[in-house]
């Protein structure tokens, strides 16, 4: 929780003028961060219920007119941080800071809420709520209404406020909830450090709690949709731990039943609609080793369409939408992809797990020739997160689409580094066995260019044995030996590999209007040199 000092606290000011100043004041003050809220009880037994009250607070300001609330990522990156304020304060550019402490006293529960002036660090007002520990249900709904109401009041003017609404009234299902999406945090906050079988057993362990504890409240409101669509999503998170296609088909399915269920109780509500067309999408491509099941694509972009048109802010929507739309290898839907990917940033700008919008906007950049945006937003990449590989590897990528960004020592480097850092047996317990070798065939495609062939053709042969045996791979490797091929003048040979990938994968359309291998693709075979 954030504690740095700030100045003393004041009474309420009573003129609007005094409060705000000018318009401009106005206007910085109605963007907001809910900081998570402090658990003070013994032992932090209530964590979990500080931390879907903080939440819930969000949810209910961000649905006030004429506020802009800062979404819950973008909040987490300070949680238990010690920060400065006034660096945070710069950070996620606000005028005004909600922070809140719980506490369980006997049978009830205090929850402490003050508002804090983000210029000078004043608390500027405050209220507190006092509730039965079983009344949960009315506390989180209260809450944020009150919360939301007191803002109104400091901050002047017409604000439309609605209700949030949780969509059960049994308390004993909404602390479930609570409980399993500590669970699910804690999975997702697993430390990077040790074996990372070890690591990705315990995430997996933390997975299958969290959905044994949604099941429960599923038990306790069967019309709840909420926990339904929370184990669908899990069903998702797991899937991509699965290093076998057939187990993680199977975590795919699992999750299409339950956006099925909860697309039965409410077929309009938005986050089963972008559940629903997640599902799809991953079901259509699962990993990229087998065909794009089209009749699969087609459901999941109208059913992701229906998300961010019913809520334009679901950031994770626009990101798959825009990945959607960018396989499509429709020119109208590339540039219609990097769009989305920019609205998914635009609805979520301070994400703290920032890396899926900013990798997608990168290869969207790629895949329309922009090198020099896929440039900066490689930068951006790195600056924003902390330790994804893909934003190391994105300048790897950037050498291979950008000759003129060719250099083969500093492509080595890479390479060789992340062979240490992500190392076959690892890749493979994540679920994307091939990652090592391709980062080995980008550099070598890298290196060919250059002139340095012969390192190049000693790694290529290095892949190739280490891949041999594993159809999935071979089709893998097929790809990037193609563009290898290709940089080694050998034409023909490149688009014979390139036909065998679509023949076996697909992708003809994508692949076809990339400009890393829309050179190779189609090509009139001649009696050039080929290489085996």
């Amino acid at each position: 929780v954030f504690t740095a000092s700030r100045g003393k606290t004041t009474e309420p000011r009573d003129s609007e003028s005094t409060q705000l100043g000018s318009q401009s004041r106005v206007n910085e003050q109605r963007r907001i961060a809910v900081l998570y809220f402090e658990d003070n009880s013994p032992g932090n037994e209530r964590r979990y219920i500080a931390d879907g009250l903080t939440e819930s607070v969000i949810s209910q300001l961000s649905q006030v007119e004429g506020l802009e609330v800062v979404s819950r990522n973008g909040v987490r990156q300070f949680r238990d941080s010690p920060v400065a304020f006034e660096k945070m304060v710069s950070v996620l550019r606000v005028g005004s800071i909600v922070e809140g402490t719980v506490q369980s006293v006997g049978e009830s529960l205090h929850v402490s809420v003050r508002l804090v002036d983000a210029r000078d660090g004043i608390t500027i007002g405050s209220t507190t709520i006092v509730r039965p520990l079983s009344d949960l249900v009315s506390l989180q709904d209260e809450l944020g209404e009150q919360v939301s109401l007191f803002l109104r009041r400091r901050l002047g003017g017409r604000i439309q406020i609605q209700r949030a609404i949780t969509g059960t009234r049994s308390a004993k299902a909404l602390e479930l909830a609570l409980r399993a999406e500590r669970m699910r945090k804690d999975a997702a906050e697993v430390a990077a450090t040790g074996d990372s079988l070890g690591r990705l057993s315990t995430k997996m362990q933390l997975l299958r709690q969290a959905d044994q504890t949604y099941e429960l409240a599923e038990l306790e409101d069967p019309q709840w949709q909420r926990p339904i669509v929370a184990r669908g999503w899990l069903a998702l998170e797991t899937a991509t731990l699965q290093a076998a296609d057939s187990m993680r088909l199977a975590s795919l399915r699992t999750a299409q039943r339950y956006a099925l269920r909860a697309f039965e109780l409410d077929s309009l509500s938005a986050p089963t609609l972008e559940l629903l067309g997640t599902v799809e999408w991953q079901l259509a491509t699962v990993g990229y080793t087998a065909k794009m099941d089209q009749r699969l694509v087609v459901a999941a972009r109208r059913h992701l369409r229906a998300a961010v048109s019913r809520d334009t802010t679901l950031a994770s929507a626009w990101a798959t939408l825009s990945r959607l739309l960018r396989f499509s290898g429709r020119p109208d839907e590339v540039r219609e992809a990097d769009l989305c990917a920019r609205r998914a940033l635009q609805t979520d700008a301070y994400l703290a797990n920032a890396g899926e919008i900013l990798i997608e906007l990168f290869r969207s950049a790629l895949h329309l020739g922009d090198n020099e945006t896929a440039r900066a937003w490689c930068a951006r990449g790195k600056r924003t997160t902390s330790g994804d590989l893909r934003f190391i590897e994105c300048d790897l990528t950037l050498m291979l689409y950008d000759k003129k960004a060719a250099n083969p020592e500093q492509a080595w480097a890479i390479a060789d580094s992340m062979w240490k850092l992500d190392p076959p047996e690892r890749a493979r317990a994540a679920g994307w066995p091939y990652r090592p070798y391709h980062r080995l065939m980008m550099a070598a495609t890298v290196s060919a260019r250059s002139g340095h062939v012969a390192r190049a053709r000693a790694e290529w042969t290095r892949a190739r044995d280490e891949t041999a045996g594993d159809s999935v791979l071979r089709t893998d490797l097929l790809l990037d030996e193609s563009v290898l091929l290709y940089a080694l003048g050998a034409r023909d040979s490149a688009a014979s590999r390139l036909e065998n990938y679509i023949r076996l994968r697909g992708y003809r359309q994508f692949l076809s209007i990339n400009p890393l291998y829309a050179p190779i693709i189609g090509r009139p075979r001649t009696s050039g040199t080929a290489v085996r």
